[in-house]
């Protein structure tokens, strides 16, 4: 389907239950032109392949990181049991409760899900298709996963109790993130 914002009337298309919320789905497909074409396959309604469509058309092709991101998605679902992981896990269980949490680079959301055994609510957020639509599989109640970038997300002025961003300072420069 297609998710409308009613404030600024913007339009983001739901693909095999993934939101992609981006600014502007031309430029996220530019470097991901693999990824268009998955969508293209996987979209069975005409007004949304429609919509991914007039995306494609619109793209400037530059060097493709879908299979990138693919294969991260797979080198994260190896380390899920790795010592880092057990190691934040026990972090985020000395953490209290929270009514809100987000997880800024979620990738696959195994801290996301585990965020959410100590909240109301928890969101995973990531630029990969792939890694989120990876997130999304295994179903926890009060956790939801969307295509994000954490510069430009979908949250507005929301206040989380709790804020992780473990793969993301790297990424993105601490002062344009805080």
């Amino acid at each position: 389907g297609i998710l409308k914002c009613n404030k600024c009337k913007k339009q983001y298309p739901i693909i095999s239950s993934v939101a992609l919320i981006v600014h502007d789905l031309s430029s996220y497909l530019s470097i991901r032109a693999k990824l268009g074409g998955d969508l293209m396959l996987r979209t069975k309604n005409k007004t949304l392949k429609d919509f991914v469509k007039n995306a494609l058309k619109k793209i400037k092709v530059q060097e493709d990181t879908s299979s990138l991101e693919e294969n991260w998605v797979k080198i994260y679902q190896k380390s899920t049991n790795s010592s880092f992981y057990s190691k934040i896990i026990r972090l985020l269980n000395d953490l209290r409760e929270s009514n809100l949490s987000i997880e800024h680079g979620c990738s696959i959301g195994t801290v996301t899900h585990n965020l959410a055994k100590k909240s109301g609510y928890a969101f995973g957020i990531d630029k990969s298709f792939y890694a989120i639509e990876q997130a999304k599989k295994k179903k926890t109640k009060n956790c939801d996963f969307f295509v994000a970038d954490s510069l430009c997300h979908p949250f507005g002025k929301t206040k989380f109790d709790t804020v992780v961003g473990l793969n993301l300072l790297e990424l993105i420069e601490p002062s344009d993130l805080l």
